[in-house]
């Protein structure tokens, strides 16, 4: 049996973005249905019939910068649907369909492929019921339609904690390759499973550049499409207003944002990794193009040009 988390390791895991604000603002619910619980130890088939056959829409985009307001309308509530699954911010855990059955996607692959002592996965924030922006103190600029989840990384010992795992350009030995490598291509492969073209639904997943660094160094040169599809969607930096700003607060968590679900009109996507031109099977795919396209030589200039005596 997979042990649980302490209450102290959810005090602690749901502190991920202090800033100082008070308070946790509220928007208006935009609706949601309470889902009965058939058994702690559900099948996946059972987890995804909880799901209700209701479509619920993702509005404007996930960081509140689009041309409508971002909301989320009929949210599915995680902690209804999987009880297995922590969630550490209970009114933080709404999303839509799309996510919430991703991350019970996620979470079943893990408990097959990970060893028995490990922690069950835990999920740090979704969206608040309603979306909009969240203020408080787990205040962010994203998570306002149902698409975002933060996750904690896995550590030596198999749980999930809120600990950074980087110091500079180095990865701590707390930190778990293996099981989060685990976990970061299970959220791309089982994203295919949200859309009727096969296409991979998630448009990024953010991490330090210090992690994506050092998985560079071990799968660069792995031209398994999955692995390339992974290292090009982990991300260690976004385009700003003013160019590119390399990620400074997602060195104990990795954050994803899922593309918009297919049908609703009313969700607007970001541009997701810019280079990435092989979706869909084309010929760009080839596997040099892919290596070209994952990611790996823009971390490796810059930690040349910051920290040239760390090599």
């Amino acid at each position: 049996m997979r042990r649980s988390l302490s209450s102290l390791a959810l005090a602690l895991f749901a502190g991920i973005n202090l800033l100082g604000a008070t308070g946790l603002s509220q928007a208006e619910p935009m609706g949601h249905t309470k889902i009965e619980h058939i058994g702690e130890r559900a099948t996946l088939k059972e987890l995804i019939a909880r799901i209700p056959d209701v479509r619920n829409q993702a509005i404007g985009m996930h960081n509140g910068r689009g041309s409508l307001p971002s909301r989320l309308v009929d949210a599915v509530r995680l902690s209804d649907i999987d009880d297995t699954i922590v969630t550490a911010v209970p009114d933080l855990d709404y999303g839509t369909d799309d996510l919430v059955k991703l991350i019970v996607y996620v979470s079943k692959k893990l408990e097959a492929e990970l060893p028995e002592h490990c922690a069950p996965l835990t999920v740090m924030r979704l969206s608040k019921r309603g979306g909009g922006e969240i203020t408080g103190p787990f205040k962010t600029g994203s998570h306002q339609n149902g698409l975002n989840a933060d996750f904690g990384f896995f550590n030596a010992e198999c749980g999930q904690d809120s600990a950074s795992h980087v110091v500079g350009w180095q990865v701590e030995p707390s930190f778990d390759v293996d099981a989060n490598w685990k976990f970061f291509t299970a959220l791309v492969s089982e994203s295919r499973k949200l859309r009727s073209d096969g296409r991979i639904a998630m448009l990024d997943m953010y991490v330090d550049k210090a992690i994506k660094w050092q998985l560079c160094q071990r799968y660069q040169y792995d031209f398994d499409p999955l692995t390339q599809d992974t290292l090009h969607l982990l991300r260690p930096r976004w385009m700003g207003r003013s160019g590119w700003i390399w990620h400074r607060f997602h060195k104990n968590h990795i954050h994803i944002t899922l593309r918009c679900p297919q049908g609703d009109h009313l969700c607007e996507n970001t541009s997701g990794p810019r280079t990435y031109r092989c979706p869909d099977g084309t010929k760009a795919c080839a596997p040099e193009v892919r290596v070209k396209e994952n990611g790996c030589k823009e971390v490796l200039h810059e930690k040349t040009m910051r920290s040239p005596t760390r090599f």
